[in-house]
């Protein structure tokens, strides 16, 4: 780009009106300085490469979670040279949030090339964004309808993961299986699990099979719960336990050491996980989940065909299983 100076003899403008006009181009993110160098038309320009990434909070706040979160760090961390990211946090999954207003100045101004959406926005129903002919991609932990909304979905199947994690805990002779979750899914896991465990001639009881708060204030009683498990005779515990919600798995693998079984393996424990960022655990863990640079790129690239013309469709991307 020219110099400040030159820009200020051609155009008769004030120094101060050209910083203001420059500092606007550097946050939409059409120029970017480079000190002495000087100021440079950006390789990817917003309206072809940059992506709105919708969050429906903010981070701290007690709707985050730790897929959020997952997302939030591979987005900033973003080295892929097809697209950019810039993240909106609509506070409190309010459309009058500061961050839905500027999503919907950005998207009329035509300075974003897509949104992505990291939880089905049913909270922006009627949002201005959703009339605007910007192609439009949700990634989710689960189906959710999107038709609603003109938006493709790409969301997470765990494919023969729990055929490859009762196999293993067979292999290793483990006959006795707990499973901690959060509140309402207990019966899709009983039904994808049960006939598995069966088959495999691992025993489990109704009352192992425990739902519990995932949020940050509430995840912490898996500690006590997961100890309270382990703490019977060696016929009276579980030897394996399914931990399905990452979540819980830094208190309840605390709950389990807690327990002081005398061998760490005492309890084989498959845990679930946010990849590229497993939650930290006490003990040793088989990690199965998502995997959100796969997920974060067939997204993109579902932008991609959608701007080209093509219309709205649900993708599926398989879980990781990874010993950690």
């Amino acid at each position: 780009m020219p110099s400040h100076r030159e820009l200020q003899r051609e155009l008769g403008a004030s120094s101060v009106t050209l910083q203001r006009a420059f500092d606007r181009l550097v946050e939409q993110g059409y120029v970017e300085p480079r000190g002495v160098q000087g100021t440079f038309v950006a390789a990817l320009l917003p309206h072809d490469s940059l992506v709105a990434i919708v969050f429906p909070d903010e981070p701290g706040r007690g709707g985050w979670n730790r897929y959020w979160t997952t997302a939030k760090r591979v987005a900033e961390e973003w080295r892929d040279g097809s697209a950019r990211f810039r993240i909106y946090c609509i506070t409190g999954q309010r459309p009058d949030a500061a961050a839905h207003r500027r999503l919907c100045e950005d998207a009329e101004r035509g300075v974003i090339a897509g949104m992505l959406f990291v939880h089905p926005p049913f909270f922006l129903a009627g949002s201005p964004v959703f009339s605007s002919r910007l192609p439009r991609v949700c990634i989710a932990g689960s189906e959710s309808d999107m038709s609603a909304y003109a938006c493709s979905l790409v969301s997470m199947v765990d494919g023969d993961v729990p055929e490859r994690i009762v196999a293993k805990f067979k292999d290793s002779g483990r006959r006795r299986l707990a499973v901690l979750c959060g509140f309402g899914a207990v019966e899709a896991l009983r039904r994808r699990w049960l006939p598995l465990l069966r088959q495999a001639g691992i025993e489990t009881r109704d009352d192992w099979w425990l739902p519990l708060p995932v949020d940050p204030s509430g995840a912490v009683c898996a500690r006590g719960v997961a100890r309270l498990l382990c703490s019977g005779g060696d016929r009276q515990r579980p030897d394996c336990m399914l931990i399905a919600d990452d979540n819980l798995v830094p208190h309840a693998t605390a709950g389990i050491r807690d327990a002081e079984l005398g061998d760490p393996g005492a309890i084989a424990i498959a845990a679930h996980a946010n990849y590229p960022g497993p939650t930290i655990s006490v003990l040793p863990c088989l990690r199965y989940g998502p995997d959100m640079t796969a997920q974060l790129r067939t997204a993109v690239n579902e932008l991609g065909a959608l701007a080209a013309g093509g219309s709205p469709r649900n993708i599926k991307v398989s879980y990781e299983l990874r010993d950690v």
